[in-house]
Parts: structure tokens; sequence; C-alpha cells
């Protein structure tokens, strides 16, 4: 159908828009992402809720500054208030169930063991600094979480050695 192909559209360039970078790309997204909902709305004759757009749209700009600093030490209540949604830490972490279906502490161990696979695929880095880089103190708290989350240990994980 004709709004498949514009649908189809707006995604592919939704997602390319997402991994560059450049001058108005924030604002680019916002209206790529207005697109998604008016067509989404059209298709499936729903209208939108306004708090819910503003809610996921935070908790976007939330993760995405987590990603980006991911070796922070965070919790919940820093979660919470730099969301800039002025909830309590308890009423975040159901926003987060709610919208993204993930807590907020196992969404910051998830991007924390996406960004040390990264580091142990396309760095050299000791798996000591690796475990500083992505937040964790203790080598064999890093070590029990990536185990966890991946199945095998990171020097596995490095040299492809099945577990």
């Amino acid at each position: 159908s004709v709004l498949g192909t514009r649908f189809k559209h707006i995604m592919d360039s939704l997602l390319w828009e997402n991994q560059a970078s450049g001058l108005h790309t924030k604002q680019i997204i916002s209206l790529f992402s207005e697109s998604v909902l008016l067509y989404l709305e059209r298709e499936l004759d729903v209208q939108y809720d306004a708090t819910n757009h503003v809610v996921v749209s935070q908790l976007h700009v939330l993760f995405s500054k987590v990603r980006a600093q991911v070796q922070h030490p965070w919790n919940v209540e820093k979660l919470a208030h730099e969301s800039k949604l002025f909830v309590s830490p308890e009423h975040f972490g159901r926003l987060c169930v709610q919208h993204l279906g993930i807590s907020p502490m196992r969404m910051v161990v998830e991007l924390r063991m996406e960004k040390a696979r990264e580091l142990l695929r396309n760095t050299n880095m000791p798996l000591t600094e690796i475990t500083e880089q992505v937040g964790y103190r203790n080598y064999f708290a890093f070590l029990a979480a990536f185990k966890r989350m991946n199945g095998q240990t990171p020097r596995q994980f490095k040299y492809h050695v099945l577990p």
C-alpha cells in the first residue's frame, strides 16, 4: 500500500538520522517520530496520549545520556532525578517498566554490557580497564554480570571461545 511505503520511508529515514550527528538532528528525529505517530494513529484509528509521549521521550533522552556515560555510578534515585519527570524513584521505576518493559537498573546493566561487548570487540584494553569504563568498581562483579548477561566470560567473548 502507499501508506505502508510512506511509513517504511519515514522509518528508514528515522533510523538513518538516529545514527547521524549533525545540526538539527534532534529536531529532525522529533519530526520523523511525530510522523510515525500520526501514521499509526490514522492506520490503527487510535488517539495518541501526549502524556505518554512526554514520558517515553524523556526516558529515551535519559537512557541516551546513560549510554554515553555508562561509567557513572547510576542508581534509581539519580536516574529518576536526571529523567526530569519529577517523580519519586519508585514511580520512575514503574514508568520504565510500563513504557520500556524493563526496570531502570536492568536497562543500565544492559547498556553497560553493550559497551563492554563493543570494547571487547574493538579494542585491546585490559579487562580491568574495561571494568572501570563500563561502571564497575570490582572486576569480579563485572565478570559475574557479564557472564549472566552473555552466557560466557569477557575473555571467552573476546576470543570467541565456547563456554
